[in-house]
């Protein structure tokens, strides 16, 4: 019994874990995934191959170069040799070496991305946010008028609209920048877990199995079966004999 047991279990373990295998392999051809070396300052910090690189004179070399933080103190150190430019496809030039990570505003970055999403990836990560805006003298009359004309756009869908005319569409879904984090995950043990705990639970069922068999197949579990079996037979006996009194009793 424990061995039918363990094996049939067996067989069901390995169709799951081969259908599991399968399925996965499967999602992870059909998938592109892109794989940044750089998604955070953090990493980027720590980084040894991979530098910062900034446009000179820019509000982030005013940022880095006067920050008390951490992290944005060692990125700041990693600039001590960065290369001055100005000019975008300069920069752009830099990058391509896989030596620098452009730092710049994110609409920007994803702007570049978009036009060619095989050679750039945009990190997940995004610090020192900030919107953009007009800027009008003070108390000017057109304030307001600003104002309420930017809140009805963004209302009325008009600047996502916009976007989407005149953003760069990129060539497949994966060099989207709100699709690039869909990649396939690969598959690990934390997967798997509810398969390796019915299966062992499975093997400790047949191990007990086994041992109850072991212990009965000795002459001493024999021997208690059978003595359990001749009272169990003379119980039934003593029954039978009380029923055929009552029944004999009720008919006289």
């Amino acid at each position: 019994l424990s061995g039918r047991v363990m094996l049939s279990f067996w067989w069901i373990f390995t169709i799951l874990m081969a259908a599991t295998y399968t399925a996965n392999l499967a999602a992870y051809l059909t998938v592109t995934i892109i794989d940044s070396p750089i998604n955070s300052l953090e990493e980027l910090a720590r980084h040894e191959n991979i530098r910062p690189l900034i446009f000179t004179g820019a509000n982030l070399h005013t940022l880095f170069q006067t920050a008390k933080t951490s992290v944005y103190r060692q990125i700041w150190s990693k600039m001590d040799d960065m290369p001055k430019a100005n000019h975008l496809d300069t920069i752009l030039s830099y990058v391509r070496t896989n030596e620098y990570a452009l730092l710049l505003d994110h609409s920007v970055l994803e702007y570049i991305m978009l036009q060619d999403c095989k050679t750039y990836a945009v990190a997940d990560e995004t610090f020192n946010k900030a919107g953009y805006g007009f800027v009008l003298p003070e108390h000017s009359n057109y304030l307001n008028a600003f104002n309420i004309a930017i809140m009805k756009m963004t209302e009325a869908g008009l600047i996502q609209k916009w976007r989407e005319i005149w953003w760069p569409k990129s060539e497949s879904d994966s060099c989207t920048s709100t699709d690039r984090s869909g990649s396939a995950q690969s598959l690990g043990l934390d997967s798997l877990y509810g398969l390796f705990y019915v299966y062992f639970g499975v093997v400790g069922i047949a191990v007990l199995s086994f041992i109850v068999e072991l212990i009965c197949s000795t002459k001493t579990c024999r021997q208690y079966i059978a003595v359990a079996l001749v009272k169990l037979s003379s119980f039934r006996g003593k029954v039978d004999d009380r029923n055929r009194e009552n029944t004999s009793k009720e008919e006289s």
